[in-house]
């Protein structure tokens, strides 16, 4: 338990000055983890680059994240399978004309400890594993705002994260939410099924 205590009170962004062009610690144990956006971002630098270079369309995929650029072929869309967090469910394959697709889940880092489930994905406010989203998936115009997103809502639950993305231009979401039982069931944003091929 002192554990959670000490790494909550070195927690927060309270504890940095952010200046111009540098960031200084006012805490000497606190760090920056950027994983939660650090693949939507080197995707994002990697798809600038490709346009830059004349490339007119393609898809950049760092890890499962993934950026679509142009398009595959007139009047033709990106189909874009997402993996799901159980073995035993259908997957959905989403068609995007461009735009970014990011999903985070406890599925894949995820642990067991005796019969209980437990993310690898941190909630800020108890220190302890993100309780309920197996699975988030967000659709943006970006990488680094669909990997940021997928992550934060992990951890907010479909109750304020669907609200959220709700509010946001050119933004949806899937989220997988597991319950007390293990039982898995979805919620969406409400553009989301639109862009689910049949």
């Amino acid at each position: 338990k002192q554990q959670l205590i000490d790494a909550d009170e070195s927690s927060g962004w309270m504890h940095f000055d952010l200046q111009d062009d540098a960031v200084m610690k006012l805490r000497s144990n606190s760090r920056v983890d950027l994983g939660g956006i650090a693949k939507g971002y080197g995707i994002d630098l990697a798809a600038e680059a490709l346009l830059r270079a004349g490339v007119e369309a393609a898809l950049v995929d760092i890890g499962g994240d993934i950026r679509a650029i142009g398009r595959p072929g007139p009047e033709r869309t990106w189909r874009i399978k997402v993996r799901s967090p159980a073995a035993d469910t259908k997957e959905v394959v989403l068609e995007i004309a461009s735009g970014a697709v990011a999903t985070s889940g406890d599925y894949a880092r995820g642990f067991r400890i005796g019969q209980r489930w437990f993310s690898h994905i941190i909630d800020p406010h108890t220190g302890r594993p993100a309780p309920s989203s197996a699975s988030v998936t967000v659709v943006a115009a970006d990488a680094t705002l669909a990997d940021g997103l997928a992550t934060g809502l992990s951890v907010m639950g479909p109750g304020k994260g669907i609200p959220l993305v709700d509010s946001l231009p050119g933004v949806e979401c899937m989220m997988v939410v597991r319950d007390k039982a293990g039982g898995l069931s979805e919620r969406f944003s409400a553009g989301f099924r639109s862009m689910i091929s049949e």
